[in-house]
């Protein structure tokens, strides 16, 4: 189990409010690979009064959290895949006694899987995962959501169009009520057929099904860029 500032980025005794204040630590993102590949769970607990404070909201924590997780997406093909299987925090005040604590207990959760299918186009598979998101899957989910939007990575950076075919991710952003939980999708630059999956909700139940849903679409893919 990992804290977050200090340990993960550069603390501040101003808080870290917002993305642009979220600087990794050199090394940190790699030692979080190196965890996993070891068989460790890595988890991560924080607790950021900032939010109690007053300091910050739910929307710029969601948003420091996304640049975290694009930041270990970017460290290497490997830590794409050691996303923390939990990501829990607490808006916690110390002003605020016992009851306050027990009332921000920790609700981020994240989960992560490595899936091997046929070779295939980054972009093809991309374009093929949107459709199949926007006529199978969000029918199905789209009551419970505001919206939800596309995204493309290079890295950490979100761009208007990735310039290759090999380099960077996708996002689909749901939004509800403030909260963005999140999937994104890579496919490995070094190992043909390897794509990476992460999907991010405050809600336990609803990080699995967004994984399951990540993943079907992807199995779907594979089976039709083979034609079985």
């Amino acid at each position: 189990m990992l804290d977050r500032d200090g340990v993960i980025n550069r603390d501040s005794d101003q808080f870290i409010k917002s993305p642009d204040e979220w600087r990794p630590i050199p090394g940190s993102l790699e030692a979080i690979a190196r965890l996993n590949h070891a068989g460790y769970r890595v988890v991560v607990a924080t607790n950021q009064s900032g939010i109690g404070r007053g300091l910050f909201d739910m929307a710029s924590l969601n948003a420091i959290h996304a640049k975290m997780h694009r930041a270990l997406a970017a460290a290497g093909e490997e830590a794409v895949g050691v996303m923390m299987e939990t990501l829990g925090f607490s808006t916690y005040d110390v002003r605020d006694g016992i009851q306050g604590l027990m009332d921000c207990l920790p609700r981020w959760h994240t989960r992560s899987a490595r899936l091997q299918l046929n070779p295939a186009p980054h972009s093809e598979v991309k374009s093929m995962l949107e459709r199949r998101f926007e006529k199978q899957i969000w029918p199905v989910i789209g009551h419970r959501y505001d919206s939800y939007r596309f995204g493309n990575y290079e890295g950490s950076r979100e761009v208007t169009e990735r310039t290759g075919d090999h380099t960077g991710g996708w996002r689909i952003e749901l939004e509800r009520d403030g909260a963005r939980p999140f999937v994104f999708v890579r496919g490995s630059r070094t190992e043909a057929g390897i794509w990476r999956v992460i999907a991010d909700s405050p809600d336990a139940a609803e990080a699995r099904e967004l994984m399951d849903a990540a993943t079907q679409m992807l199995e779907a893919s594979d089976e039709v860029e083979t034609g079985s």
